[in-house]
């Protein structure tokens, strides 16, 4: 089964070609004209990635134009997340000997996730900000899982929303991922389980998607994701 980084790049590749695609694009365009010379979301990959770094003020202005709507757009945090890929990708392999592959992809996925929903605004160099932040975020797991030599549990992403009972529908998506590091900190969350509610509540992957990717019958995610959502709605009452 691939990582959550191939899953979620693969995913991209379709959706970058799709109406839904360009009618995103266009959506973004009315709010943040840097994005506005840019004709495709693959153009808008070519351009904020600029691979030869002859235009770094422009790559930023892209950058945070989509960290701007990042904080309500779970599509930006895809971009975002699809346009730091390679550096996230070097990041999961640095900590291979911690923890297997998928698990250090996943928790690479969830320190992103957190730094681009909390991005200070108009801090330059965007870029290079989030991939330090989550290598050093991954460095302090590692000497914390080193230390108490336990594992800290898979996070990866997940799939469709299913209401948690004692978890409010209005809550942010970085309020549900410290829930979900805290209960795999803790050792009460499963890790595939952990993967599946980041993937949809997240980042909005759709049940049969995921069912697809892993090649389960969607009612078998279903319960899976509902397990792990009812573990989370236990330790919210807990906490509460």
């Amino acid at each position: 089964m691939p990582d959550i980084l191939t899953t979620l790049d693969n995913r991209w590749a379709e959706f970058a070609l799709s109406p839904s695609g360009h009618r995103t694009l266009l959506r973004w365009q009315t709010t943040e004209p840097a994005l506005r010379p840019l004709s495709t979301l693959d153009a808008l990959t070519a351009a904020a990635r600029d691979r030869a770094g002859d235009d770094l003020d422009h790559r930023d202005e892209y950058h945070l134009a989509l960290l701007r709507l990042a904080a309500t757009d779970e599509n930006a945090r895809w971009a975002l997340l699809h346009l730091l890929r390679p550096a996230l990708s070097r990041i999961a392999r640095l900590y291979s000997d911690t923890w297997d592959h998928d698990e250090a992809t996943s928790l690479v996925v969830t320190a992103a996730l957190d730094r681009i929903v909390r991005y200070p605004q108009g801090l330059p160099r965007p870029a290079a900000v989030i991939v330090r932040w989550v290598r050093r975020a991954l460095g302090k797991e590692a000497q914390r899982h080193r230390a108490h030599h336990r594992v800290l549990g898979q996070i990866s992403v997940l799939d469709e929303a299913v209401a948690i009972p004692a978890w409010p529908q209005s809550s942010s998506s970085d309020e549900l991922l410290e829930l979900i590091g805290q209960a795999c900190q803790e050792g009460v969350l499963d890790p595939s389980g952990a993967r599946l509610v980041i993937l949809h509540r997240v980042l909005g992957v759709p049940t049969a998607d995921i069912a697809n990717e892993e090649g389960y019958p969607a009612s078998t995610i279903r319960q899976r994701r509902s397990r792990a959502e009812s573990t989370l709605a236990a330790l919210v009452t807990r906490v509460a």
